[in-house]
C-alpha cells in the first residue's frame, strides 16, 4: 500500500541534497582551501552506481555548490532567522517536498539538516544572480501558479479482503472500537504502529495513482466520516530475465482500504510574502535565470582555486583550468519549467544532453584517452573510496540506476499517458515523444529507438526506466 500513498522516491534527489558533511579527513577536492572529503563524496553517490561520468557529474556539483556558499558569505549575503523559519514552511506545503523529502526522511535516507541545507543554497543563488524585482515580476506574471492547493490530512486502514474491511467498519460504526484502534489492531500498513496517519497532502498528490482515492479524500468524505471499503491493485515489480530475456511478471497483490478525512483545507490565493520561497526555487530554473546562473557559476569555478585529486576525476581540473584562459562556458538551460513544479538538476550539476542553439557545450567530465592528470592533484594519500568499490574484472556488472518514468519527466513539465492494454507509459515533452514499454530494453524517443541498461519495470504502479533514457530527454543529473 505504501506505492498508493507515497510517490516513487527520485534517486536523482537523493544523490546531491542528501550528502551530509562528512567527518572523513582524505581529501577528494578543494575548493579556495574549503575540503570535500571522501565521506562527503560517497554519501553523494550512495543512491546509485558509481560510474565515472555520474561521480565526476556529481563532484561538479558539489564544486559548483561549495562555490555559491563562499560567493555569498564574501558578499554578506545573509538568511534570518525569520527567513528561513518562512522558507521551511512554505517548502513543506509544495508537492515537491511531499514527493521527494517526506519519503527520503521516513526511509531516514535524509535529515531535517538536509532540507534546511537545500532551501538555504535556493536561497542564496536566487539572492546572488537574480534581483528582487526580477523575481517579483516573475511572481506577477504567474501568480495563480503559486497559489497554495487545497490539502488533506487523512488516516487510513489496510487489510488484505473485503470482507475484512467491511466488518471493520461496521465495528467502527457501531462504536465497537475506535478507527484509530483498528489502525493499530487490523491494519497492515507500514505505518499502522504510528496510527496510520499521512498529511498534510496537496490536492493531486492521489490522483496518478488512485483517482477514486484522490475523490474520496478532497470531494465526497465528510471529515471523519469512514469510507467504504477501497480497492487497490498493487503489481509486483517483474523479476529480471535471464541472460537478455525480458522480465517475468509476477502476480498483482489486492488490498482494501477504509480511510477517514481528519482535516481538509480550502486553496489559498498566493501573495509575495507567503510565496517568495516558492517563487525563488521556481525561478532559477527558467531558462532565463538557470543560463545566467550557469555562467556566474562558470566565472566562479575559472575565478577559484580547485584541486580535484582522484586520477579518475582528472578531466575536472582540464575543465576548471580551461576557465581561466576562456569565456565563460554556457551549460545548456532546461526546457521551461511551468511554476509549481520543479526540474531535477540545480546550477552546477551536469548540464542537459541537448543544449541550446548556439551554445558552447560544456567539457566532457570523462577523462580523456591516454590522458595522465597533473601531478600535483596527486594527494598524497590514495582515497580509500574507489579502491574499495571498484568491481574487479571478475565481477558482475553494476545494477542499472532505475528512476520513476512519470515523476521524473512530470517535474520537467511533461504530459504522461499510461496503456493498460499495451503496458506502455507515453511522455510529451514539448515536441518530444518518449516511449517505453514494461518488459523492454529499448526506449523510443522521437521515433529512435534508444537502448536500456535493463528493461523498463513495473513496481506497484509505477513504470521504472534506466538512468539513460531520461539523460536523452533533459537533464537527468542529480541535484545539488
Amino acid at each position: 500500500m505504501r506505492r498508493l500513498y507515497v510517490a516513487a522516491l527520485l534517486a536523482a534527489a537523493v544523490s546531491l541534497v542528501v550528502a551530509a558533511a562528512g567527518c572523513g579527513s582524505k581529501p577528494v577536492a578543494k575548493v579556495n582551501g574549503k575540503v570535500i572529503t571522501e565521506d562527503d563524496f560517497y554519501n553523494a553517490l550512495q543512491s546509485g552506481t558509481a560510474n565515472a561520468h555520474r561521480a565526476a557529474s556529481t563532484l561538479d556539483g558539489m564544486v559548483a555548490r561549495e562555490l555559491v556558499l563562499q560567493a555569498a558569505e564574501e558578499k554578506k549575503v545573509t538568511i534570518s532567522e525569520t527567513e528561513l523559519a518562512d522558507a521551511k514552511r512554505q517548502y513543506q506545503e509544495m508537492d515537491v517536498f511531499h514527493r521527494v523529502w517526506q519519503p527520503l526522511l521516513a526511509a531516514r535516507l535524509a535529515t531535517e539538516e538536509d532540507v534546511v541545507k537545500e532551501i538555504e543554497f535556493v536561497i542564496y543563488t536566487a539572492k546572488l544572480f537574480i534581483t528582487t524585482d526580477e523575481l517579483k515580476e516573475f511572481f506577477e506574471e504567474n501568480r495563480d501558479k503559486f497559489d497554495r492547493p487545497a490539502q488533506v490530512t487523512i488516516r487510513r486502514i489496510g487489510v488484505e479482503t473485503k470482507a475484512e474491511a467491511e466488518a471493520i467498519r461496521e465495528k467502527i460504526l457501531a462504536k465497537e472500537a475506535t478507527f484509530e484502534e483498528m489502525v493499530k489492531e487490523k491494519s497492515i500498513e507500514e505505518d499502522a504502529a504510528q496510527g496510520g496517519t499521512m498529511g498534510p497532502v496537496p490536492e493531486g498528490a492521489f490522483k496518478s495513482v488512485n483517482p477514486e482515492f484522490e475523490k474520496a479524500v478532497f470531494e465526497t468524505l465528510e471529515l471523519k466520516q469512514v469510507s467504504e471499503p477501497l480497492v487497490v491493485t498493487i503489481t509486483q515489480p517483474p523479476l529480471p530475465g535471464e541472460d537478455g530475456e525480458e522480465a517475468q511478471e509476477q502476480e498483482s497483490e489486492t488490498r482494501w482500504v477504509l480511510v477517514e478525512v481528519l482535516q481538509r483545507t480550502k486553496r489559498i490565493p498566493a501573495t509575495w510574502d507567503t510565496s517568495w520561497f516558492a517563487v525563488m526555487q521556481q525561478a532559477i530554473y527558467q531558462p532565463e535565470y538557470y543560463e545566467k546562473i550557469s555562467q556566474e557559476i562558470a566565472k566562479l569555478k575559472g575565478a577559484a582555486s580547485i584541486e580535484v585529486f582522484p586520477p579518475k576525476y582528472g578531466s575536472l581540473n582540464l575543465q576548471y583550468e580551461s576557465l581561466k584562459q576562456s569565456q565563460p562556458m554556457r551549460f545548456g538551460a532546461p526546457g521551461k519549467a511551468e511554476p509549481g513544479e520543479t526540474q531535477p538538476a540545480l546550477p552546477g550539476t551536469a548540464p542537459p544532453t541537448k543544449a541550446p542553439a548556439k551554445t558552447t557545450p560544456p567539457v566532457k567530465t570523462e577523462p580523456p584517452a591516454k590522458t595522465t592528470p597533473p601531478a600535483k592533484t596527486e594527494p598524497s594519500t590514495k582515497p580509500r573510496g574507489p579502491a574499495k568499490t571498484a568491481p574487479s574484472k571478475a565481477a558482475a556488472p553494476a545494477k542499472p540506476r532505475m528512476q520513476p518514468f512519470r515523476s521524473a519527466l512530470e517535474d520537467r513539465g511533461a504530459t504522461v499517458e499510461w496503456s493498460q492494454a499495451g503496458r506502455v507509459a507515453t511522455a510529451q515533452l514539448g515536441d518530444r515523444t518518449v516511449r517505453v514499454k514494461v518488459g523492454s530494453a529499448s526506449a523510443t524517443i522521437d521515433g529512435r529507438q534508444v537502448r536500456m541498461a535493463a528493461p523498463a519495470e513495473l513496481r506497484g504502479d509505477r513504470v521504472w526506466v534506466s538512468q539513460e533514457v531520461l539523460t536523452e530527454v533533459g537533464n537527468a543529473a542529480p541535484r545539488p
